[in-house]
Formats: structure tokens, C-alpha cells, sequence
């Protein structure tokens, strides 16, 4: 068995099943549904927050949530309520407007990626 945070040997999207990923879970699904969709009838506008990115344009797709297409299914349903995702875990960072939905995904840089000559620890 090879390293399992390792994307070593895997193509594409699947490059984001490594161990130290993850995927927002059934219970977490139905809480967001249920709070975009009580946004949606308060005429409210959200911003998503996340650990793990969503959208694979955004940053390095591995570390995508394992289950981004899942979650972008519902947050494309509610575009009109929700204008931006941020997240971290991609130490590089990133930026994608998703053409389809209209919705921003931001993710923020590592405070320990620093230019040489400083060391960030």
C-alpha cells in the first residue's frame, strides 16, 4: 500500500482523493440546503465558508473537497442568493468566478507561505 496523502499515480479530478481531504457529509448537506434556502426567502445574500476548496478552477484540485460536485449542484441552485465561497487548505491559494453561476471562489493563502528570504514556520 503506497502513501495515502499522496495523489501519486492518479489523473485529473481524482488527484483529490488523498487521506488529509474529506467530504461535507449528509447531515452537513441538508443544514446548508436548509440555511441557503431560509437565505433564499429572507432575500439575504451568503458567502460560503469552507476548509476545503469547492470549485476546481479555484486552487490545486487536490485539495478539493471530495464531494465538490455535490456541493456545487446546491450552491449553483441558490445562485442568487449565494455571491462567494472561501476557503483555505490550498497553502498557494487561488481565484475562479464560476462563468455559470455567477458565484466567486477565493482561496486564501497559507500564512505560513511566505517569498524567501522569510521563514515562516
Amino acid at each position: 500500500k503506497g502513501n495515502e496523502n499522496s495523489p501519486e499515480g492518479m489523473e485529473g479530478l481524482m488527484r483529490r482523493y488523498v487521506a488529509f481531504n474529506g467530504a461535507v457529509g449528509e447531515i452537513q448537506m441538508k443544514w446548508l440546503k436548509d440555511t441557503l434556502g431560509a437565505a433564499k426567502l429572507g432575500n439575504e445574500k451568503v458567502i460560503v465558508l469552507s476548509h476545503q476548496p469547492l470549485f476546481p478552477d479555484s486552487s490545486n484540485v487536490v485539495c478539493l473537497a471530495w464531494n465538490y460536485d455535490e456541493i456545487l449542484d446546491l450552491l449553483k441552485d441558490y445562485s442568487d442568493t449565494v455571491i462567494a465561497s472561501f476557503s483555505g487548505h490550498a497553502h498557494r491559494g487561488g481565484y475562479k468566478r464560476c462563468d455559470e453561476s455567477g458565484i466567486h471562489y477565493r482561496v486564501f493563502e497559507a500564512a505560513l507561505e511566505s517569498p524567501d528570504p522569510i521563514k515562516t514556520y
